[in-house]
């Protein structure tokens, strides 16, 4: 058998100090965002030379961590719904060319945004202060996102609705059962961005709601780490063992505010892919 000579392609010296300075520079952007994460996984586990999940344990028994996580989900998944159902149909409308001055009406209305105290008084008259709807209505519609989703319809085989048409399918009908099913990834995607805004949603959380027990996980996570309120959030100093353990449990808390959005992004990850030559993201 005769060996295939490999063809070795000679690098320049500049080349090679060119590409061992990228690969430092990756390097140390790599540590500086996994030290941290590395950091806080360890914390949570770990403390005063032994391995312990009580930390934990002491989470799991809180009622008001495990309120503030149920809250935060309804919080995500119900919002992300409703952002969906909002721009999805915009998009599909604002894309056909007989609309197309609406898409102009919506970019230049996202040019001004309203403040927080008349939103906040906006949100007392409609009795919507202390309830998890006052989260969810204000910013329900995103003209950046229905933009892009409007983008993604505008770049459809046009043949494809005009088929579908030809056969007797309305356009409620196209949307829900042609367009929509076509767009997935590009709805998970976007569905994923809306995700993490209602998640990480803490300033107007922290602004109309008072009752501790509609607080999402975000604002039982300010109070530990912002306000110090370790103590009488997480339990008596009767029903904590130690200060590791309380310590632990700050950590732990962090991984588990994080973690689902971690999740799911590693979900999505795949779907999003550069554009090349053209400086962004298609999904």
């Amino acid at each position: 058998m005769h060996r295939e000579k490999v063809l070795k392609i000679k690098t320049s010296p500049g080349d090679c100090i060119t590409e061992i300075i990228c690969k430092i520079i990756c390097l140390f952007f790599f540590l500086f965002f996994a030290v941290p994460i590395v950091y806080v996984l360890i914390s949570s586990v770990y403390s005063m030379g032994k391995w312990s999940l009580e930390g934990y344990i002491l989470l799991l028994k809180n009622g008001q961590m495990l309120s503030g996580l149920k809250n935060s989900v309804l919080l995500t998944v119900i919002g992300t719904l409703y952002s969906l159902i909002l721009e999805i149909p915009v998009a599909y409308v604002t894309s056909k060319k007989e609309f197309g001055w609406l898409a102009n009406f919506f970019y230049y209305l996202s040019l001004f945004g309203i403040a927080l105290l008349p939103l906040y008084l906006l949100l007392k008259k409609m009795n919507l202060l202390n309830n998890l709807w006052g989260i969810i209505l204000p910013g329900g519609m995103s003209v950046y996102y229905m933009q892009q989703l409007r983008a993604r319809m505008l770049i459809q085989v046009a043949e494809l609705e005009d088929a579908a048409f030809l056969d007797g399918c309305g356009p409620v009908r196209y949307l829900l059962q042609i367009c929509i099913p076509v767009m997935g990834p590009t709805i998970g995607v976007i569905g994923f961005f809306h995700a993490c805004g209602y998640w990480g949603n803490t300033l107007l959380a922290k602004t109309i709601l008072t009752d501790e027990s509609k607080f999402p996980l975000t604002l039982v996570l300010n109070q530990i780490m912002i306000q110090n309120q370790t103590s009488s959030v997480l339990g008596s100093t009767e029903a904590v063992t130690s200060i590791t353990t309380l310590c632990m449990a700050e950590f732990g808390m962090c991984v588990i505010s994080a973690l689902p959005m971690v999740v799911l992004f590693m979900l999505i990850k795949r779907y999003i892919k550069p554009v090349e030559n053209a400086g962004g993201f298609i999904m």
